[in-house]
């Protein structure tokens, strides 16, 4: 293993290689959206090459909760159950304000749409429902949890989520 020649001595005698590898996978569909709120939501099925640009081309899904609607969401599948992470890449704003929004990971397509304690979904293990906020210009990582789903929701009327890619960290040990 050749490590970095900018680290510390002190520091290298510390590394330890992960015997995990890390996968990238992407939504292969839309299950569900909210009647109102979303916009260009096919943008997160499209390929897309995992970095923040300066200026998009193509308008990012945005997910705009209302006063009367209530909150925008949509629920992703990645075709395959998984353990790892969610990113979620955020184009820069003119606001630069951090935005909240809801994460739920699901083994099924109920449990990701499903409230904490509905059908037997908890955040026991791994947190599987939370909100969080969604730095400006950033990619974020949320987790770890098993899943197949994702449903992510807008809750603020005030603040829409804008998104220009959204994509899992598959995280597995190469094993015979």
């Amino acid at each position: 293993m050749t490590l970095p020649t900018a680290l510390p001595h002190r520091l290298t005698a510390q590394l330890e290689r992960s015997p995990l590898s890390e996968f990238n996978v992407s939504p292969t569909r839309i299950v569900w959206q909210s009647k109102t709120g979303v916009a260009h939501a096919p943008r997160l099925l499209a390929p897309s090459p995992g970095q923040i640009g300066l200026s998009e081309s193509v308008p990012p899904c945005t997910l705009a909760a209302s006063a009367r609607s209530g909150p925008a969401g949509l629920l992703l599948d990645f075709a395959s159950e998984l353990h790892g992470y969610i990113e979620l890449f955020v184009p820069g704003r003119d606001d630069k304000r951090d935005t909240p929004v809801r994460v739920r990971f699901g083994e099924s397509a109920s449990e990701a749409m499903s409230e904490l304690g509905a059908k037997g979904s908890q955040n026991d293990h791994a947190l599987r429902d939370q909100r969080i906020l969604l730095p400006w210009m950033a990619k974020i990582r949320v987790g770890p949890s098993g899943f197949r789903f994702l449903r992510l929701d807008a809750r603020d009327p005030k603040q829409p989520v804008s998104l220009v890619q959204v994509r899992a960290v598959l995280g597995l040990r190469d094993l015979a």
